[in-house]
């Protein structure tokens, strides 16, 4: 082997150092196309309100079967105000299945119920929207959204327009 090949393998070889990418991630509003007019609609479909509804009666009806036995017992006053308390909750949670709404403009997805979900898109790092053609009646149509600060928001929809927002955020190009 001669000297100069010997030296060579002696020798480290330098390897480029891989620079970072600190471009700017692609702002989501840019694929909302012409919906980034804001579109709103109700967070869930007619059926889940109506199914939702029923329930509730039968669980009312249950009830309305159960008071003469229960206030035969007599019951502490805790027990009794638990049991209020737990009507009262679900018929909050019944008004706010109701009323709640979904609302997607160029800047953020808002959703109300509850309590209200607001999120700035420059905010969201991955969309994933779960749509089941022909089942939406059932499966409420949802877009989770994975935050920068880690945080997961999953925020439901039934009107078409914001769903072809979300599909739009998530899919891109794609969709249109």
């Amino acid at each position: 082997m001669s000297d100069l090949t010997a030296a060579a393998a002696a020798q480290p070889v330098a390897q480029p150092v891989a620079q970072p990418v600190t471009q700017p991630l692609a702002q989501p509003a840019d694929h909302l196309g012409p919906a980034a007019a804001a579109c709103e609609g109700p967070a869930f479909p007619r059926a889940i309100k109506v199914l939702a509804g029923v329930l509730l009666l039968a669980i009312a009806w249950q009830a309305g079967l159960a008071v003469d036995t229960l206030l035969s017992q007599r019951w502490p006053l805790s027990m009794q105000l638990f049991v209020l308390l737990v009507a009262a909750s679900l018929v909050v949670a019944y008004g706010a299945l109701l009323q709640s709404r979904t609302r997607i403009d160029a800047t953020h997805i808002r959703q109300t119920g509850l309590w209200t979900k607001e999120v700035a898109l420059a905010d969201v790092v991955q969309f994933k929207f779960l749509y089941v053609p022909y089942l939406s009646w059932l499966i409420v149509p949802r877009l989770m959204l994975k935050l920068r600060t880690g945080r997961r928001v999953v925020v439901q929809s039934a009107d078409q327009e914001v769903l072809r927002a979300f599909a739009r955020l998530t899919y891109g190009a794609l969709w249109d």
